[in-house]
């Protein structure tokens, strides 16, 4: 079995959480018309609720900045994936009962926005550390491609688990996915070369090799 460096490793989990992180944000667009049934929303407050995220998300990109510079780019991710499975999980939990629920839902998502910011921020710090400047290009691709997948795969994977099992189950599940993944840059190994030396993006069955060692990891 071929052994992996821990870059390679490093990026298929940015490219993982890339990936999770946009089926975080899009969750609220694929469950929207039984959310907006639920609570009485129509289609301009539904819209309130879609856009707090995007006013959060916007609004904290500096500071999400300064957070990945200040903590290095594996100790503000591990927060920013505890933020994201616990307001993921909130607006799973807000009910057409409380008072105010609308502004509830609204607040829950601006923070979410938030807490997402520090994706991007954080994943360049870790290709300025770990990879040589004429192959950024190419990692930063790698990661950015996380979306694309996302993208890919959310919008039939909720409308399955919505049409089984409701909204509120699509949210367990997005802040169960967020929660899952344990940082393999949390160990002490994982910081950064002190020589940058030429780094090649994986190909297929290294992929698969670092996704099931990530598995492991998980376990």
């Amino acid at each position: 079995m071929i052994k992996l460096p821990m870059r390679a490793v490093l990026v298929v989990f940015l490219f993982l959480l890339s990936a999770i992180a946009f089926l975080d944000r899009t969750n609220i667009s694929i469950a929207g018309p039984q959310i907006s049934s639920e609570f009485s929303l129509g289609n301009v407050r539904l819209g309130w609720v879609i856009s707090a995220f995007l006013v959060g998300y916007a609004a904290s990109q500096v500071l999400a900045g300064w957070i990945a510079v200040r903590l290095g780019p594996w100790r503000a991710l591990a927060l920013a994936v505890l933020w994201w499975a616990t307001f993921t999980l909130a607006t799973a939990l807000v009910s057409p009962r409380m008072d105010g629920a609308l502004l509830i839902l609204i607040a829950v998502r601006a923070a979410l926005g938030v807490g997402e910011a520090i994706m991007y921020p954080a994943s360049n710090q870790f290709v300025a550390q770990w990879i040589p400047a004429r192959e950024r290009g190419t990692v930063n691709g790698v990661i950015f491609a996380g979306v694309g997948a996302g993208a890919g795969l959310t919008p039939p994977l909720l409308a399955a688990i919505i049409s089984a099992h409701g909204w509120r189950a699509a949210f367990w599940f997005s802040a169960e996915s967020v929660s899952s993944p344990a940082s393999p840059g949390s160990s002490s190994r994982a910081t950064p070369p002190k020589n940058i030396r030429s780094f090649r993006p994986p190909n297929s069955k290294q992929f698969a090799q670092a996704w099931l060692r990530l598995l492991k990891v998980i376990k």
